[in-house]
């Protein structure tokens, strides 16, 4: 069934290119890699939310949606990586020669800065309390938290100059390498999980050894990709390495500052919560907010190869495949997510009985208002890959950053009329400004770009 509408889908949008074909085989590949992934997260929520407290839980979901903000340290150099080798590997032998020397310069590079940002973490944690993220009358809980919170953001450091190769792929068009790697990574997180929880294990230990797990599932990734590019050795020239490491640096700064917005308003709602209204509450908010992360989760990782296919459009001049990519990813995501608001706006909370009680069933409102804060963050991730892969970021990173500072006042404001709402409401809205603004600048980027051609 899955070759049949797969076949239909090829016809329909008339691909003929090989690059299309590449695409789009990777697409179905992490589509299936990532429903397997989200598979493993919903049965993870379920596992934590039946065995432990529901304070413990929050405690889970506020430091899964911090780890998602540290996860984005990286200078935005993977980002500007992943473009360069998409650039290089289209001229042949040299340019080849040339991404292996910029790929690992930045591992290097990275290798070194994890363990700065870790120690500076630390120095950090010693004169700031990560513990008022923890709002509970429960100090063991907080000091839990935090001890939590100084050893995952060691693991997330660690894990970018790791996970270099498994992201490095989709420069390549090895989409289902990159999709086998994550799909192990779920499955060998997800067992540790269940191990840990059988054995009656604590909070602390559960997330450890979960981070722990998919930071070793990454280095096998990195080390099979230098395998399958035969790059055993490499000159270490010192004069290169700056050259190199600045040229991403310029393009990387940016996209941390994108990054760290991005990541931040996905992940600010719970933090919120948990400092506001309180973990119990957090824990509400993040479990209709893992519903939709379970349909977004699925449905993003099939863009993922498009950025590589943008990219080397874009190096090509070939903007009419763009405009054409551009405009039927907009049209199936709009469809997809409207019909997954009003699923889950009328059968959320069934499902939500059914993964951790009814202790967690929220208002219908909550499932609305997350729903098209959801639908808006798709929309705006699938117009803002082609900025992503042609570096055209500028208007990108400023826009969500000012969004990133827009959201603690608004959520205040609204948190005071409209409880946990005003959250998802505030979010909602600048997600929907963010679409508009980054949605027009896509089409003029095309549109420019065509006419000069």
């Amino acid at each position: 069934m899955i070759k049949k509408f797969k076949h239909a889908l090829i016809l329909k949008m008339d691909i003929k290119g090989s690059r299309s074909k590449k695409v789009m085989k990777g697409s179905f590949s992490m589509l299936l890699s990532s429903f397997i992934g989200n598979i493993t997260r919903l049965g993870t929520v379920i596992i934590l939310s039946r065995f432990y407290s529901k304070e413990e839980f929050g405690i889970w979901a506020t430091i899964t949606s911090t780890a998602a903000v540290i996860a984005y340290g990286d200078f935005g150099i993977i980002n500007a990586l992943r473009n360069k080798l998409s650039q290089l590997i289209v001229q042949g032998e040299n340019g080849l020669k040339e991404a292996k020397k910029y790929f690992f310069s930045s591992f290097i590079f990275f290798g070194f800065l994890s363990v700065f940002l870790s120690l500076a973490v630390l120095i950090i944690s010693k004169y700031f309390s990560f513990n008022i993220l923890f709002k509970t009358d429960n100090q063991i809980l907080k000091d839990q938290g935090v001890q939590i919170i100084l050893w995952v953001q060691f693991l997330f450091f660690l894990n970018i100059p790791l996970s270099m190769g498994v992201a490095s792929f989709f420069s390549f068009h090895e989409s289902k390498y990159s999709a086998i790697f994550s799909t192990f990574q779920a499955v060998i997180s997800f067992i540790v999980i269940v191990v840990f929880t059988f054995l009656k294990f604590s909070i602390v230990a559960i997330s450890i050894g979960y981070f722990i797990s998919t930071t070793l599932v990454s280095g096998i990734g990195t080390i099979y990709f230098l395998k399958r590019r035969k790059w055993y050795s490499y000159n270490f020239i010192l004069k290169d390495f700056f050259s190199q490491i600045k040229e991403l640096l310029s393009t990387g700064i940016k996209f941390m500052s994108f990054q760290l917005s991005n990541s931040f308003l996905q992940s600010v709602g719970t933090i919120l919560a948990s400092s506001f209204l309180g973990l119990s509450v957090a824990a509400e908010f993040n479990m209709v907010q893992k519903l939709y992360a379970f349909f977004s989760g699925v449905y993003i990782s099939m863009f993922n190869p498009i950025w590589g296919g943008y990219a080397e459009a874009a190096a090509k001049n070939d903007w009419k495949w763009c405009k054409k990519t551009l405009n039927i990813s907009l049209l199936i995501t709009t469809i997809v997510f409207t019909i997954a608001i009003v699923f889950l706006y009328f059968f959320g909370n069934y499902m939500i009985v059914i993964m951790a009680g009814k202790s967690y069933v929220s208002h219908s409102v909550l499932f609305l208002l997350l729903g098209l804060t959801s639908l808006f963050f798709i929309l705006f991730s699938t117009a803002t890959i082609l900025q992503n892969a042609t570096n055209k970021i500028n208007l990108l990173t400023i826009t969500t950053l000012a969004a990133s500072l827009l959201i603690f006042p608004m959520s205040k404001y609204f948190m005071s009329k409209y409880n946990v709402n005003g959250i998802a409401l505030s979010t909602s809205i600048l997600w929907l400004c963010l679409t508009c603004i980054l949605t027009i600048q896509s089409y003029n980027i095309i549109n420019r770009k065509i006419k000069k051609t």
